[in-house]
C-alpha cells in the first residue's frame, strides 16, 4: 500500500500506545582510542533486527531519541550515539580537537557498529539523515549491514544546494562558517543558533568539500575509500524530501553514486504527503510524523517493501556498473546540444550522453522516466542526432 494516499488521515485517528521504554547509556571506544557515548534501547518484544542511527552534522544524537524509542517499541533494538567532539562526545577543550569529519566514518560509526554486532545476533540496519547517511561507506567493516534508510543523505557540496537556496547557504556555510573557524579555533554554532559547536577539521571538511567525497582524502588513501564503499551490499532507501534545501535530488544521487554495489531506491515526499506545510531537512524527526512518516520507515525496516512505490523516482540495482565504466569514445555522440540553455562542448555532451545511455541500459528507466527527470533538471535535450532522449548533466551523477 502507498502510504502516501493514507498520510494525512492517519494524522488525525490514528493512536500509538506507548511502550515506555527506556534507554541505557553506554560508552565505548573507537579504534583510535576515543570514547564516545551513546543509548541503547531493547525492544520489549522479541526483537525483529537492531538499528544505528547516524545524527546530521551538528545534530545532538538525543534530537532522535523520541524515534529511535519508537522503533524500540516496533521491535527494534536501537543505538544512538554522539560522534566524536559533539555533545556527550565532546571533550573539555574543544579548540584543542583536530577531529575531522571521516572520522567520525572511519573510526565512529565502525565502533558503534561493533557494538551492536556483539550485543546482537541480528540483522543491522542503519538509518542515517544527512552525512549520517554517508558515513557508512567510510568504515571498513560496513559489509555487514542489511538495509539502510537514509533521509536527505548528502556531503554538503555546495554546486549541490536547491538553486533558490544557493547563494544563503554559501555564505553561511562556505564563508562564515570557515572565517569564523579560523578566528576561534573551532566553529561557535551554539552560540549563533546554528546548530551545534563543531570541531575545526569537521567545520573545514563541509566548507571547502568539493564534488568528489575521496578527493578530501591523501591520494593513497583515495582507493581504500572506494573500495570502502563498494563493499556496502545493503538494501538502500533513499529519502528526498521536495523542500530540503541542503538535499534536493542531484546531491542525493551524488552520494548514492558511491554505493554502486547495494540495490538503491530513491523516494521524493513532499510536505502534502505528510498533512504539513513544510519538511526541509529536519522536520521528519518530529514525533508529529510517527504516525505517518515514522510507522512507514518502520514497516520497511521490518520487511523491505517500499511503502512509498508512488514516489519512488529512481531505482538502481546493485551492479558493478559505476566502477566498470564504458570508454567514452565508443558512444554516439552529437556535435553539439542545449544544457539549461548553454551550448556545450562535444566532450561536455559526451558526459552527457553516456550518463543517459546509463540510465536507460543500467538503471532500467524508460524515456519517459528520463525525460521527467530531464525537466525537474531544466535541461534541455542533448540527444542530437545520437537517438538517445535526453540526459543530465555528468556532476549530477558524479
Amino acid at each position: 500500500m502507498d502510504t502516501t494516499t493514507t498520510c494525512f488521515n492517519n494524522l488525525r485517528t490514528a493512536s500509538l500506545v506507548s511502550a515506555g521504554i527506556n534507554a541505557d547509556r553506554i560508552a565505548f571506544q573507537t579504534a583510535d582510542g576515543v570514547t564516545l557515548h551513546g543509548h541503547y534501547w531493547i525492544s520489549h518484544r522479541r526483537p525483529i533486527a537492531a538499528v544505528i542511527i547516524n545524527a546530521a552534522t551538528g545534530v545532538l544524537a538525543r534530537y532522535y531519541h523520541r524515534y529511535a524509542q519508537f522503533l524500540a517499541q516496533q521491535g527494534f533494538n536501537v543505538l544512538t550515539y554522539d560522534y566524536r567532539g559533539i555533545g556527550e562526545s565532546r571533550p573539555e577543550h574543544l579548540k584543542r580537537c583536530t577531529y575531522r569529519w571521516r572520522e567520525w566514518g572511519e573510526f565512529d560509526f565502525s565502533a558503534a557498529l561493533r557494538v551492536l554486532q556483539d550485543r546482537n545476533d541480528l540483522p543491522i540496519h542503519v538509518v542515517g539523515h544527512s552525512i549520517g547517511g554517508i558515513l557508512p561507506g567510510l568504515a571498513s567493516n560496513a559489509a555487514g549491514i542489511d538495509r539502510m534508510l537514509t533521509i536527505g543523505a548528502q556531503y554538503a557540496w555546495w554546486r549541490d544546494y536547491a538553486s533558490a537556496h544557493r547563494r544563503r547557504l554559501f555564505w553561511k556555510w562556505h564563508i562564515v562558517m570557515p572565517l569564523l573557524t579560523s578566528v576561534i579555533g573551532y566553529f561557535p554554532g551554539k552560540r549563533l543558533g546554528w546548530l551545534e559547536d563543531l570541531p575545526k577539521g569537521v567545520a573545514n571538511e563541509w566548507s571547502f568539500r568539493g564534488p568528489r567525497l575521496e578527493r578530501s582524502f591523501p591520494a593513497w588513501q583515495r582507493e581504500t575509500v572506494l573500495e570502502h564503499f563498494r563493499a556496502v551490499r545493503s538494501n538502500i532507501l533513499a529519502i528526498v524530501v521536495a523542500d530540503d534545501e541542503y538535499a534536493p535530488r542531484p546531491a542525493v544521487y551524488r552520494g548514492l553514486s558511491y554505493f554502486e554495489n547495494s540495490a538503491r531506491t530513491v523516494v521524493e515526499l513532499r510536505p502534502e504527503d505528510e498533512g504539513v506545510d513544510r519538511i526541509g531537512h529536519f522536520e521528519l524527526f518530529h514525533s508529529r510524523h510517527r504516525d505517518c512518516f515514522w510507522r512507514a520507515t518502520a514497516d520497511w525496516l521490518a520487511t523491505g517493501v517500499n511503502p512509498w512505490p508512488r514516489r519512488a523516482v529512481l531505482r538502481a540495482d546493485a551492479s558493478d556498473a559505476y566502477a566498470r565504466g564504458r570508454a567514452l569514445s565508443s558512444l554516439p555522440v552529437a556535435a553539439t546540444g542545449l544544457v539549461s540553455g548553454r551550448r556545450v562542448e562535444k566532450k561536455q555532451l559526451r558526459y552527457l550522453v553516456e550518463l543517459d545511455d546509463h540510465l536507460l541500459s543500467d538503471v532500467g528507466l524508460t524515456r519517459d522516466q528520463v525525460r521527467c527527470h530531464m525537466r525537474d533538471r531544466g535541461i534541455a535535450s542533448a540527444a542530437g542526432t545520437s537517438g538517445l532522449s535526453s540526459a543530465w548533466p555528468r556532476d549530477s551523477f558524479w
